[in-house]
């Protein structure tokens, strides 16, 4: 199967949005995955190539998969499950209700894909059940399998191939998300692979920050490290005690942007966001809002030399708004789908 995506995604620096924060030029690049693709970029783009080749390898005409009703993993999934040729089968768990939620919500209604509303996530797994059982290939949640994730090893791989290009200096830390598990594990595993992880030159080892924005249990180093480990398992690459000991020492898991829970937008997030937009990143408050934050707040504190390195994970502005114009008004959606947007949690003072 061809690329959906276009590689290598652009590394530009941040330089208003640094001098706003009072940090020096330099300080704070970003890995611009928000430009994967012109029909709908974002980190689940190098994912779902590799789910959906392997969903064709195993003869599957219907895939399934998993979201919160503002899920951009269901969006995408959806627009390039569709391209290549499957129906899509969407089970849809409620989320907080903010402006950002309900376009995506919005947009999911163009899509084409089979809505399955649940009233939670503990009524998912007998929700997607009920559509293997009809032959459907799962993608889970965030395309966070192993499969999905090998194409993170990649992305590790091509961020190596920049520098080594003289493309961006060797950062001294690369920050993103950590929801379901996949791009953080595939990172660490292709960083770990490009050898990054040790020490060269007299530069540092890169670390990974992962910025929790998930609920309890989830999105916990533990889960990080293990789907790292199989991943590696996947690629045949040696399980020593050094490697597990890199990998788990090169991790560290960022738990305090997480507010009221998942979806629920921060103050931190929302100055984030306004200092993103200095450089024309638009943010979203579920995932990179609160991961840009923590970006900054590691370059003003940063241990060791060297910039920060923010993975813009959202799809760009442009293919997002182009599909928002031609959806419905809020108020058309089915009422089944409306009510799985939830009032905000109160905002910390």
């Amino acid at each position: 199967m061809p690329h959906l995506g276009r590689y290598p995604t652009p590394v530009t620096e941040l330089t208003h949005a640094a001098a706003a924060a009072g940090l020096p030029r330099g300080a704070l690049l970003a890995k611009r995955d928000d430009l994967t693709s012109d029909v709908y970029g974002g980190n689940k783009v190098r994912k779902l190539e590799r789910l959906l080749e392997e969903a064709k390898a195993r003869g599957a005409r219907r895939v399934v998969t998993i979201g919160a009703i503002g899920s951009h993993h269901v969006l995408a999934t959806a627009i390039f499950g569709r391209a290549e040729g499957f129906e899509v089968d969407a089970i849809l768990a409620p989320q907080t209700d903010t402006p950002h939620a309900e376009k995506v919500a919005r947009v999911g209604a163009t899509l084409g894909y089979t809505a399955y509303p649940v009233g939670s996530f503990a009524a998912v797994p007998l929700a997607v059940a009920r559509r293997m059982r009809r032959g459907a290939y799962l993608i889970p949640p965030g395309g966070s399998s192993v499969t999905g994730s090998l194409g993170f090893v990649d992305a590790g791989l091509e961020l190596a191939e920049q520098i080594a290009r003289g493309e961006l200096p060797r950062p001294a830390s690369v920050v993103v998300a950590l929801g379901s598990g996949g791009t953080a594990a595939g990172l660490l595993v292709g960083l770990e692979q490009a050898g990054l992880l040790v020490g060269s030159g007299g530069a540092p080892p890169v670390e990974l920050v992962a910025v929790q924005v998930v609920d309890p249990p989830f999105g916990s180093a533990a889960h990080t490290l293990s789907l790292a480990l199989a991943i590696r398992r996947r690629m045949k690459a040696p399980l020593t005690r050094a490697a597990i000991t890199r990998l788990s020492q090169s991790l560290r898991v960022v738990r305090a942007y997480l507010g009221h829970g998942y979806g629920s937008p921060t103050p931190e997030g929302e100055a984030a966001t306004m200092l993103a937009a200095r450089d024309g990143l638009t943010l979203d408050p579920t995932y990179t809002a609160k991961t840009f934050a923590a970006a900054v707040e590691e370059a003003r504190t940063r241990r060791v030399s060297g910039p920060v390195l923010f993975w813009m994970t959202l799809s760009a502005t442009g293919p997002f708004e182009r599909l928002l114009s031609g959806a419905p008004p809020l108020d058309a959606l089915d009422p089944r789908l409306r009510r799985l947007l939830r009032a905000a949690a109160p905002q910390m003072p």
